[in-house]
């Protein structure tokens, strides 16, 4: 498995997520795979900084309009997208 099949099985989770007890299991769960995937061998960079970041914010929330499950979502996703991307794919400039 890799960080990109873990977001993608994250954002699988927080789909299928019956209330915020599932919720707050899978942003943890992803926290333990960033974990893991901080240790050699692997060589991932800020993407772990940002997952890690994203899952604590999520389980520590601080005062925000922004809505917590979009947000999670949407970080794991575009890294998932990120890491799925050959290395020689130009990445589209909007």
């Amino acid at each position: 498995m890799s960080l990109s099949d873990a977001c993608h099985d994250f954002v699988t989770r927080m789909r299928d997520a019956k209330g915020e007890a599932a919720r707050q299991l899978a942003v943890a769960s992803l926290l333990a795979d960033v974990a893991h995937y901080a240790c050699p061998p692997f060589r991932y960079g800020d993407e772990l900084l940002l997952l890690a970041a994203g899952c604590r914010e999520y389980l520590d929330p601080t005062p925000s309009d922004a809505d917590r499950v979009q947000r999670i979502v949407f970080l794991a996703d575009s890294v998932r997208e990120l890491l799925d991307r050959s290395p020689f794919e130009k990445v589209p400039v909007s």
